[in-house]
């Protein structure tokens, strides 16, 4: 009952101090070895949990599909012990998965390697929950704090690095950010070119990184091809129910696809139904489709 009493306590601090969030995001990332079995645990790194997304680094891309391929029945374990809402997917990259390390010291030895923490981080932690009355919670929350300053020595003493821009440590770096800055980046770089290409749909390539740096090819053929796609289906939809509407959803098109400038189309056909009569009629502009 006292137990059950200080972790109400503890949960009620924490929500209150804006933490209890990430309290339980790490309690999925230290659950990762519960959550996937042995085997998988050893080649595989719960890495950080943000935007509803766990992100998990593998040793090799063989693991990352069995994640994949087991990501229902992990989201539904993680769902059923943390609830609902806090992890909406798994996403895996490609790394050095360092808790492989960790666990096959369990496997031999029968626990886990501990983290030292000595007395320099029991001391920053007595000071960042100096503001704790209670005596019992202070203490919990103090050896909650004191880990994981440990935690992030020990990480950073086995070569983590800082990322740039959000600040969290990670096993591996590239151009100086994490993997998930890097896709956040992606993903701003997407909508940016769908924005351009919905507002200029002829511009070429050249014509776009002259806007966007570091785009690349992959990226706008990508972006070109699901804007093209939407645009077809949209302008199938409108063929009859408003066919004005449709036709400059497929001038658009044409200029997306062929890289023609609005000067340069040809007139486009559209079709009208008349519904007194039941029969269709064309209003031709010139050129059909």
């Amino acid at each position: 009952m006292k137990l059950e009493r200080i972790d109400g306590a503890v949960n009620s601090v924490l929500g209150r101090l804006g933490l209890k969030k990430e309290a339980k995001r790490m309690q999925v990332i230290a659950a990762w070895h519960d959550l996937v079995g042995e085997d998988l645990a050893l080649r595989s790194a719960a890495v950080r949990v943000r935007n509803g997304v766990l992100w998990v680094e593998v040793s090799a891309p063989v693991w990352g599909q069995q994640i994949v391929l087991h990501k229902y029945e992990l989201l539904s374990r993680i769902r059923s012990r943390f609830g609902q809402g806090l992890v909406k997917d798994i996403r895996t990259v490609l790394g050095t998965a360092p808790s492989g390390l960790l666990h096959r010291d369990k496997r031999e030895k029968g626990r886990g390697q501990r983290i030292a923490v000595r007395a320099d981080h029991q001391r920053r932690a007595d000071v960042i929950t100096s503001a704790v009355r209670d005596t019992a919670l202070k203490e919990r929350l103090k050896h909650m704090v004191a880990q994981g300053l440990a935690r992030q020595e020990w990480n950073k003493e086995r070569g983590w690095l800082s990322c740039k821009k959000c600040g969290a440590l990670c096993p591996s770096l590239a151009k100086g950010s994490c993997f998930i800055c890097r896709d956040t980046e992606q993903a701003h770089r997407v909508e940016k070119l769908k924005l351009l290409l919905m507002q200029v749909p002829w511009y070429s390539y050249s014509e776009a990184s002259e806007e966007m740096k570091d785009l690349t090819r992959e990226e706008y053929a990508a972006v070109k091809e699901v804007i093209a796609a939407t645009w077809e289906s949209a302008a199938n939809r409108l063929k009859w129910s408003d066919p004005a509407q449709g036709s400059h959803v497929r001038r658009m098109l044409l200029m997306l696809k062929h890289g023609t400038r609005p000067e340069n189309l040809p007139p486009v056909t559209t079709h009208t139904r008349n519904r007194k009569r039941g029969d269709r009629t064309q209003a031709r502009d010139g050129a059909n489709w």
